[in-house]
């Protein structure tokens, strides 16, 4: 691709675009390159489609610096940051955002055009608003933040009041229908939720919990459910939880449940 070499470790986007030169055969032709040069080895990338013209690619910096032209203030040594570029279908670079705190999203995905991450963080999260979300000791935070298509913050939501010595460790996903995000996972004690109420209380040892936000991230309900352990033996624990949207606001859980 031409580009000079240099003692940096390299991420390297490139995006072929596919296109139909006669009835009888196809053309490959290359789009344009973005190079995300950092002095680290690069994290895990996933691309997500924001609409028929562009889509997004999400990653992170662990501690470096690059000289990408969008990418610099979200790049600082001795903080983690999830940094996410928005393309054109050519592969343009266009605009671009982070948030510290962490360097790996859980899940990512987009709706209307922008984007919404959800992640883990074990420093204090901050997106640039103003508003950072402390940690407490020896615990976590897990946040959702919502983006426009213009990748600027609309809302960052902390799902969690947890307190000192608490852990958390939950999974999400999108409702492609109407952009609403589903947070899942199993605990073991009760958890208090940022925006209020606890779930967990009178719940078995080990518990199963789905809450959803819609678009906005403002929270629509919460189910959980867990056994009886008097009729489940000991050692309870939950295994390949999946939840898939369904039509209308409709969900569908799968897992496995054993004991020992």
């Amino acid at each position: 691709l031409g580009i000079p070499a240099e003692p940096l470790f390299r991420s390297l986007i490139a995006v072929f675009l596919l296109l139909t030169g006669t009835l009888t055969a196809q053309e490959l032709l290359i789009g344009n390159h973005d190079v995300v040069r950092q002095s680290e080895y690069p994290k895990d990338a996933f691309l997500i489609e924001a609409d028929a013209q562009s889509f997004f690619r999400i990653s992170g910096f662990n501690s470096t610096s690059t000289d990408h032209p969008l990418l610099g203030p979200a790049a600082v040594p001795d903080f983690e940051s999830i940094y996410f570029v928005k393309y054109d279908n050519e592969g343009t670079p266009l605009k671009s955002n982070f948030i510290r705190g962490t360097y790996y999203p859980v899940y990512a995905g987009s709706d209307g055009g922008g984007i919404t991450i959800m992640a883990n963080a074990n420093q204090e999260v901050d997106a640039n608003d103003g508003k950072p979300i402390a940690i407490p000791m020896n615990s976590n935070v897990e946040f959702i933040g919502n983006y426009d298509s213009d990748c600027q913050l609309e809302r960052l939501i902390n799902i969690w009041g947890l307190i000192d010595n608490q852990y958390v460790y939950s999974e999400a996903i999108m409702d492609p229908e109407d952009g609403s995000i589903y947070v899942y996972g199993d605990a073991s004690m009760p958890l208090e939720l940022a925006d209020g109420g606890v779930i967990g209380t009178g719940q078995s040892n080990v518990y199963f919990y789905l809450i959803k936000y819609n678009h906005n991230l403002d929270r629509q309900w919460v189910y959980q459910f867990g056994f009886d352990m008097a009729q489940s033996g000991t050692s309870p624990y939950f295994r390949k939880i999946q939840v898939f949207p369904g039509h209308e606001g409709g969900v569908l859980i799968t897992g496995v449940y054993g004991t020992e």
